[in-house]
This record gives C-alpha cells, structure tokens and sequence, in this order.
C-alpha cells in the first residue's frame, strides 16, 4: 500500500498511456469552466496538528488532439488543533488528462497535474522556519466523472492524489464536486492558443 502511495502520481501517467488512445478531437474548439467546493478526505501524521477546513476552486479546460489540457488553482484553509500557527494554501496547476464516454451522458477523465503549492502561515513566529509562506511543487493523479446536465451544462465528481514536495513530504486525498460549463470556443480563444 505504501508504494502505491509513494508511486501513485507515476503509476496513474503509466495507465493513462496503456488504456488505449482516444479519438482525435480539434484542438482548441472548446472553452470549459469547472466551480467547485473541495475539501481534505485522508488523515494522516499532518492532521494531528491542523484540520482541513473547507476550499474551492476553479479549473479552466480546452480540448487538445487525443486529450484536454487544464490550468486552475483550488484555496483550503488548515486550522491549528494543536500549538502550531493556522494557515491558507493557494494550489496552483496545469495538467493534461484523457477521457471516455461511460454513457450517454456520463464520462469519466483521468489525468495528472503539476502545480505550487503555496502555504501563507498566520504566524510567522510560531510557523515552520520562521517563514510567513512557503511554496512547494506538487505532482497528482486523479479522475473526474461528468454527468451533463444541458448541452453546456455539466456536474461533476473529482478526486485528487497530491503529493507536495517539501520536508517532510505531504500526500493528500481531495474530494471536489461542482459544475461545469462547456463552450464552442470563439475565433479569440483559438487564436491566443495558436
């Protein structure tokens, strides 16, 4: 089990590749927008000392040949449960992910991200280092389910393996849910992409 969590960012890109490859699409001819509420699900040595409030999100989306490439950021605020100083992440990223119809309606997209993680402590004097922020990279794998609601209009259902690349090293379990809207992309999205 641990080896799936200390490889599980490497080991999703592998299964992304052997699914198969997915029906060509034009790049570009699509604008999407995804808004949503997320919050924290795993616990480990990290929660003994802060609990994972609430956060949210946006992701941006455009289709791109075999996939759709992505770029967003998500906001979760972590509060002290012990002598420790509270403090808010800004997750930044961009990723790629590749996805299959399940139904009529209903697709599922797996994919990865690469982003910053970026941590604004409270208190700097009681922070780690004597920081006020630290900024560290992230590397995740992880899978949404789409229901569409309307022809633009869209639910969805994600889950998300980040690890944060700082001492010691982070793994969280992100739970997001919102919706979503889906766009013909006019002439000036296209032409700032090519």
């Amino acid at each position: 089990m641990r080896s799936i969590v200390r490889h599980g960012p490497l080991l999703f890109l592998v299964q992304i590749g052997l699914i198969g490859t997915a029906a060509a699409q034009e790049p570009f001819s699509r604008v999407g927008a995804e808004l949503g509420a997320t919050f924290n699900m795993n616990r480990n040595g990290f929660h003994d000392y802060w609990k994972s409030g609430r956060g949210g999100g946006v992701t941006l989306t455009t289709p791109f040949y075999w996939g759709t490439l992505e770029m967003g950021a998500t906001v979760h605020r972590y509060h002290a449960k012990a002598d420790v100083t509270e403090f808010g992440v800004v997750w930044a990223y961009t990723g790629v992910r590749k996805g299959w119809q399940l139904a009529e309606a209903v697709s599922v997209q797996p994919g990865i991200r690469l982003g910053m993680y970026r941590m604004s402590f409270d208190d700097a004097e009681t922070s780690f280092y004597g920081v006020a922020t630290e900024s560290d990279l992230t590397l995740s794998s992880g899978a949404v389910v789409r229901y569409e609601l309307k022809e633009y209009l869209l639910a969805f259902v994600r889950v998300d393996f980040v690890r944060v690349h700082t001492r010691p090293l982070l793994h969280y379990w992100y739970l997001s849910g919102g919706i979503a809207f889906d766009l013909e992309a006019g002439r000036a999205w296209r032409a700032f992409w090519e």
